[in-house]
């Protein structure tokens, strides 16, 4: 049986430039995450991913390892109408084996290349809201990062503002020296 490529584009499926299938994955519903089908292999992936349409929305793509709880990376990113982008850290490089081709895709989807994904490890879409209130571990993620690392007092602190980074930065900025003796 022969599929004609407008019969692979209807059911979310395009052929790459080198006739590999291409898959479209869509980002997950706010709050949630989908670990995507890709077993590992000697070769790179491309995926088709649509940009995310919700002015408070993020989707995130993340390397980890499989399980929950393990280590993370995070590859690329979509948020706020804008198109997918590669993130600060592991993959910003060029050479990190992660490229991103938003021409391909349309104006609504990019075609994101993976790099290899190695035993033990699987790609996953994270979903978010920007609307909805912060827990506490999301202040302490914060506190973690911006400081080194804060007490109890200082995350239920900022929770009791709505973690309101934007202040807690400002409150930190106009700190008065501590002289020394």
């Amino acid at each position: 049986m022969r599929i004609s490529v407008a019969s692979l584009f209807f059911l979310g499926i395009s052929i790459d430039a080198t006739g590999g299938q291409v898959v479209t994955y869509p980002c997950p519903s706010a709050g949630t995450s989908t670990i995507l089908p890709i077993s590992p292999t000697t070769e790179s992936t491309t995926i088709r991913l649509p940009k995310v349409s919700n002015p408070n929305g993020l989707c995130i793509l993340l390397r980890r390892a499989a399980g929950v709880g393990n280590r993370r990376a995070h590859v690329a990113r979509s948020y706020a109408d804008r198109q997918w982008e590669r993130v600060a850290g592991l993959f910003a490089e060029s050479d990190s084996g992660v490229a991103v081709d938003c021409e391909a895709g349309g104006a609504n989807e990019c075609d994101v290349t993976l790099p290899v994904l190695q035993q033990g490890e699987e790609f996953v879409l994270e979903s978010h809201d920007t609307t909805e209130p912060l827990s506490e571990n999301e202040a302490a993620r914060f506190l973690e990062q911006a400081t080194f690392g804060g007490s109890l007092q200082d995350i239920q602190s900022l929770v009791s503002t709505g973690n309101d980074f934007h202040a807690w930065l400002d409150d930190q900025i106009n700190v008065q020296p501590t002289p020394v003796p």
